[in-house]
């Protein structure tokens, strides 16, 4: 058998236009629950992470479930990359994925409140249900099955919906909600930056009027790449 040696430079041609983002969503029940289910969702995170600092892209990784004090295989692995992980502490909640979605209208209520987001305590806003997860607090046996952990910050309930459920949750300086639509509320705006948002229907009456002020009639379809529908004189 004929080794050959791999090139050491490989032309590549990049590509043109509009570069559009990327997610990637991994599922699955992970390595830990059982023989032969592994679907290795860290594992294939982890491995494009690794890919994307090779080439020199910026990386940033954030567990949502581990402690920031948290010292596994991969912490270790990373910060001798320069690439530490960062832990928002919230696996205190467990989310149990459903086969419904779900989809409703919701008022949604602040409670108490500490830390950056105090100014919050008691707004209510107006927004919108959408997922599969159906989220709570993990029962503390859950909680306490390794002990080699540390004693995590307490997570508390944050906000409710009309029917008193609860859809969101602060531990420490991390604040997760399933309700969308809160930056769009004037009452949450003001609460956390003193100013009231512009309503999305004026951000795009305003964008209309730019676009009639400073561009040509068929100019964005033809950068698009079509031409203007023709229009027929009598």
């Amino acid at each position: 058998m004929e080794i050959e040696a791999p090139p050491e430079s490989c032309a590549s041609s990049k590509r043109t236009g509009v570069r559009r983002g990327l997610v990637l969503v991994h599922t699955g029940e992970g390595k830990g629950k059982g023989k032969g289910k592994g679907k290795g969702k860290s594992t294939a995170a982890f491995g494009l992470a690794l890919r994307a600092h090779g080439r020199g892209k910026k990386v940033a990784i954030y567990q949502f479930m581990k402690l920031p004090s948290a010292r596994f295989g991969e912490h270790r692995m990373f910060e001798q990359l320069g690439l530490p992980i960062i832990g928002l502490g919230l696996r205190q909640l467990h989310t149990r994925f459903g086969r419904a979605k779900l989809l409703r209208h919701t008022t949604a209520h602040f409670g108490a409140l500490s830390g950056g987001w105090c100014g919050l305590a008691g707004v209510v806003f107006e927004g919108y249900e959408i997922r599969h997860g159906r989220t709570g607090l993990a029962a503390q046996a859950d909680l306490s099955a390794d002990s080699r952990r540390p004693t995590p910050t307490p997570t508390m309930i944050a906000l409710c919906n009309a029917v008193g459920e609860a859809i969101g949750w602060q531990c420490g300086n991390a604040l997760g909600l399933c309700a969308h639509g809160l930056f769009e509320s004037p009452a949450v705006m003001r609460a956390l930056f003193g100013a009231e948002p512009r309503t999305l229907d004026s951000v795009f009456d305003g964008l209309a009027d730019f676009l009639d002020r400073h561009f040509e009639p068929g100019a964005l379809m033809r950068l698009l790449g079509d031409s203007p529908p023709t229009q027929a004189t009598a």
